[in-house]
């Protein structure tokens, strides 16, 4: 829904400049994979803000885990309902292995009250802390068969929960009762995005163009990602470290909306905008980022003398 969106972005821009985020709306024809781009002094986040979580498509999911992979982000999907009726706050969501909050848990999240119970298959589930569960336990004299007797579960089941595993509500509520304390452990999904992982990297086939992009950046020792459905198409990187993200366009006929947020996503990340055009070109700044025709760039030896071109390129901007 276009008007939730729209109120959507204008409260979560809101909610981020309060907390010291640098946000920014990526405003682009089409759809997207995500909505808002924010840089935080402790992690950056990418948010994609969908009325019905349940029209979440894998293809958007496996872009929003991709880039928040490569650029360390933090990918959140903002919504209000899904099949089964509109979304509790304080409870995180998952489709596709992307976490999905209402925009009143977000504002928690941000503030560092980060959710402590997520929503999974038959109910709700807790992340337990489980240094404190074996300190409190140890602390109150309760053994592990004891705790497993009291609430009729295994003993197993109490030691697994011991090393963090999660525990349903209902457990975790008799848990909570006999040792005394709050024993819940908030959910880090930066750890949660890193063990996931991205399983649809290869949902769609690079064009030939694309693939020899690639080649020439793997010859200079970087690695080179393609997006299908973000405003900029590839990103290049070193031993890990993305450095530039790139536009690529066909005879320099790039759309002014695409070279704006790839800008502006660039001054957000701290990366280098630097635009690919498949054709011979005279340009080499347009819109504050770099340009660079194919054909020079396969000319070149190495990354020193592409980073040499891109500076110098720079100099001018």
């Amino acid at each position: 829904m276009e008007d939730y969106k729209t109120w959507a972005i204008k409260q979560l821009m809101e909610i981020l400049k309060a907390n010291d985020y640098l946000p920014i709306e990526v405003e682009m024809d089409g759809a997207i994979s995500f909505d808002i781009l924010a840089r935080g002094n402790e992690e950056s986040l990418i948010l994609k803000i969908i009325y019905n979580v349940d029209t979440l498509r894998i293809d958007t999911a496996s872009e929003l885990q991709k880039i928040s992979l490569n650029l360390d982000l933090v990918a959140v999907i903002i919504g209000f309902r899904s099949g089964s009726g509109d979304l509790e706050d304080n409870i995180m969501y998952f489709r596709h292995k992307v976490p999905i909050m209402t925009i009143a848990t977000f504002k928690e999240y941000v503030k560092g009250n980060k959710p402590t119970m997520y929503s999974g298959p038959g109910g709700y589930y807790v992340h337990i802390n489980g240094k404190k569960m074996q300190e409190l336990r140890s602390r109150k004299g309760c053994s592990i068969g004891y705790i497993s007797g009291k609430i009729n579960i295994s003993r197993r089941s109490v030691s697994l929960y011991e090393t963090g595993n999660s525990t349903t509500l209902e457990v975790y509520n008799k848990l909570r009762n006999i040792l005394g304390e709050d024993i819940s452990q908030s959910i880090d999904l930066k750890d949660f995005q890193k063990e996931s992982g991205n399983d649809f990297n290869d949902l769609w086939e690079p064009s030939e163009i694309l693939k020899g992009i690639r080649n020439i950046m793997e010859r200079f020792g970087m690695m080179t990602e393609f997006f299908k459905k973000l405003p900029f198409d590839a990103l290049s990187e070193e031993h890990s470290d993305p450095i530039y993200i790139m536009g690529i366009s066909d005879n320099n006929q790039f759309e002014s909306k695409k070279i704006t947020s790839i800008r502006n996503i660039c001054n957000v990340l701290e990366k280098d905008p630097v635009l690919i055009s498949t054709g011979s070109t005279s340009r080499e700044v347009i819109g504050g980022c770099s340009v660079i025709s194919l054909h020079e760039l396969s000319q070149m030896e190495s990354l020193d003398s592409f980073q040499k071109r891109i500076n110098k390129i720079k100099e001018r901007i």
